[in-house]
């Protein structure tokens, strides 16, 4: 199977400050993509994703917005 994600850009070859616009349009590309493949199985994505974040994250939160449910941690005072 073949797909083509085709893009377009109206910036100009030589005369450009930078890539914006291409970088930008593939970035959103590669999220749609990502978010397509991800809801196909969401619960079972998501419980990995989050196995994976307990593995590898070790990181102290203080703000208590952030916290995970299941990794409820004492903001400092």
């Amino acid at each position: 199977m073949h797909l083509l994600l085709p893009i377009t850009t109206r910036e100009k070859l030589y005369s450009k400050i930078g890539n914006f616009t291409i970088n930008t349009s593939i970035i959103f590309l590669l999220n749609v993509l990502y978010a397509l493949v991800f809801s196909e199985h969401y619960d079972a994505h998501l419980k990995h994703l989050k196995r994976i974040g307990e593995l590898v994250d070790h990181r102290t939160i203080s703000n208590a917005v952030m916290q995970e449910n299941e990794r409820t941690k004492k903001a400092p005072s």
